[in-house]
């Protein structure tokens, strides 16, 4: 039997030489692996036509993975206010406020909803986005009546009128 050759390229070309029993064990797989992909393609598209998946709904399950990770009212403050845009090409921009939201800390669960969703996440900041002054009291408190007690506490206990 004449050798066949397959050529394989990711970052960079690699050739191998198969015969025979080997040569046709390498071929299932191969159509093994793209059927598998193909059929994952198919559930996306049922999904998306199904659920009518849309960037608003994305949006929505990107802000509510953000809500997820965050350990604090400044943090919730920050998944709440972001600017979350996708795009109809896969893409996606998620612009936090700095103050709110710590430019070190990753979102783990807006990230697995994105992979779902097959969209690539473009993260960035802002800063003076925030409504009060002192925006770092939000790190202190996990509930928002104690929060704003402190934002009130902070401006004079000014009571609302």
């Amino acid at each position: 039997m004449s050798a066949k050759y397959l050529r394989i390229t990711r970052n960079r070309r690699a050739t191998r030489r198969f015969d025979g029993k080997a040569d046709f064990n390498c071929a299932l797989l191969l159509i093994s692996c793209f059927d598998a992909y193909l059929r994952e393609i198919a559930w996306r598209i049922r999904m998306a036509l199904v659920m009518d998946m849309d960037a608003q709904k994305a949006e929505l399950l990107l802000r509510s993975a953000l809500l997820d990770d965050a350990s604090n009212i400044g943090e919730r403050l920050a998944a709440l206010s972001a600017d979350i845009r996708v795009e109809d090409d896969g893409e996606a921009w998620i612009t936090l406020d700095m103050d709110l939201w710590p430019e070190d800390k990753d979102s783990p669960q807006a990230e697995a909803i994105a992979k779902m969703l097959w969209l690539e996440i473009d993260w960035s900041s802002t800063s003076g986005t925030f409504p009060f002054a002192w925006p770092g009291l939000g790190e202190h408190s996990d509930k928002t009546t104690t929060y704003f007690k402190m934002v009130l506490d902070a401006y004079g206990g000014q009571k609302p009128g």
